[in-house]
């Protein structure tokens, strides 16, 4: 595999390094849940509770080498007159990149490349840990009564407990409400129209993909960069290693900040629901069903 530094050349190519490297990535599920039913009388209760875990141990070198990126620019030559056989004054990517070598293989410096219209648009790089492994681990417990008010109405409520590690809100309460009406039925014929209604509050759980993100790529609150060719670029390619380009300014991009972002300061949303409340249901009484998987591959 070739782990020279990527060049992508918008619409002609992408070639010199690979840009991906190798990439391995090992996962650990468990997952152990139980259900309880007990009637009494006019009430139907059901309580219970799952526990699941997921372990990844994943390493990624993706852009840990870097690329450059040769777009579209303005012809830098004030006297050029737009028109068709001149692409109206602008220089395709291709033509970017062949200036640039062609220039570099005389010797030029890059302030002279540049106002020839050549230079790489920008670099990007990805920075942080390529091996990172992250243990997720969540939790719910759960009661519900179903309530025959009469024959025909049956009032149901509940509520439900989540919780997640890695996370400052570790305490959410779902509470669940709903009614059902069967219209025009009797004991002994069923009702064939029934209405209902219910709330309910329903949370969505943080993957563990998320996490073993900002573990990867927020290294002590680094963000991730992209370094501008506007910002003297310095191209220098060392013998034998193709484009070895090197910048010696670059800047930040605040609308790449959002992955670096911590998850132990997120909080996990709710969201009401205007159906019946549907706490879980397994399909026999008690079952405690225990998984293992491990998943490894290697490219």
């Amino acid at each position: 595999m070739n782990t020279a530094i990527n060049v992508n050349v918008g619409g002609a190519f992408n070639g010199n390094g690979s840009g991906g490297g190798n990439i391995s990535d090992t996962q650990n599920r468990y997952e152990v849940q139980d259900i309880v039913y007990k009637n009494f009388r006019k009430h139907s209760w059901k309580f219970g509770g799952r526990l699941r875990s997921t372990a990844d141990n994943n390493s990624t070198q993706s852009n840990f080498v870097g690329q450059y990126v040769f777009g579209s620019r303005p012809n830098p030559d004030t006297t050029c007159v737009p028109s068709a056989a001149n692409n109206n004054c602008i220089i395709t990517p291709i033509e970017a990149y062949q200036i640039t070598e062609s220039l570099l293989a005389q010797g030029q410096l890059i302030p002279y490349i540049q106002s020839q219209g050549g230079g790489a648009s920008f670099y990007t790089q990805t920075t942080g840990t390529p091996g990172a492994t992250v243990t997720l681990v969540d939790a719910g417990l759960f009661v519900q009564d179903d309530w025959k008010v009469r024959q025909n109405i049956t009032v149901s409520y509940g509520l439900r407990f989540e919780t997640q590690n890695h996370f400052s809100d570790t305490h959410d309460f779902a509470p669940r409400l709903g009614v059902a009406w069967g219209i025009g039925g009797n004991a002994k014929n069923p009702p064939k129209t029934v209405l209902r209604a219910g709330f309910g509050m329903f949370y969505d759980r943080f993957a563990y993909n998320l996490e073993l993100q900002q573990l990867r790529y927020n290294v002590n609150g680094s963000l991730p960069e992209r370094i501008s060719g506007g910002k003297s670029p310095v191209l220098s390619p060392a013998a034998g290693t193709g484009h070895n380009f090197r910048y010696r300014q670059h800047e930040r991009l605040p609308e790449q900040s959002e992955s670096a972002r911590s998850l132990h300061d997120s909080d996990r949303g709710d969201a009401g629901s205007a159906s019946s409340p549907r706490p879980p249901t397994w399909p026999s009484p008690i079952s405690i069903p225990a998984a293992y998987i491990s998943f490894i591959p290697t490219t």
